[in-house]
């Protein structure tokens, strides 16, 4: 154990520069747990390796191919259940088909739909981002043909604990569904 109130280097050394550790070092501990590392305000971290343990949970998943049928001129969730990935295990895509972040942050999330159907006239799909069972944002269009395709995205801040972002779509087809057909058009990251 060293114990001192401040590290600075000697007067000879040029470059001003500190190193913790050397060739026979492989990790390197700074803190305790409970304690705080401060940058301080004017200081730059620079990193000219790798990080890691910094990054968020995240997630993509798709809609099962095959289409999924949903009630016209109503509001539904969208039930993607093909996960590409989920690192944290944050995505449930067997029963809520919904995103509960475990880390409080803010988070950038992409969607998009595939939606068909009979068409006679014109036509509305809308696509929302909801937070804790609230609309949030989407978007919505109107047109006279299917298919009908809508993408969005949304920055939203989640605590990490109880905060959760679902999908859902809205469309007046007749027997309207969705369709994920390997184009990447029904997703949610």
């Amino acid at each position: 154990i060293l114990e001192v109130e401040q590290l600075d280097t000697l007067s000879s050394n040029t470059a001003n520069t500190i190193t913790i550790g050397g060739t026979n070092t492989s990790t390197i501990n700074l803190g305790a747990s409970g304690k705080s590392i401060v940058i301080p305000s004017g200081a730059t971290l620079t990193n000219n390796g790798t990080i890691t343990g910094f990054d968020g949970p995240a997630f993509f998943v798709l809609a099962p191919n095959g289409g999924t049928n949903f009630t016209a001129s109503t509001t539904v969730k969208v039930q993607y259940n093909d996960e590409q990935f989920d690192t944290d295990n944050c995505y449930d895509a067997t029963t809520n088909y919904r995103f509960t972040p475990t880390k409080a942050g803010y988070y950038q999330f992409n969607f998009g739909i595939d939606v068909r159907g009979t068409v006679t006239g014109t036509h509305d799909l809308s696509l929302k981002l909801y937070k804790n069972g609230s609309g949030y944002i989407g978007g919505a269009l109107k047109n006279t043909a299917s298919p009908m395709w809508i993408n969005a995205s949304a920055l939203a801040s989640a605590n990490g604990t109880t905060d959760y972002f679902e999908l859902y779509v809205y469309s007046n087809f007749t027997s309207p569904y969705y369709e994920e057909t390997d184009d990447g058009d029904c997703y949610f990251s």
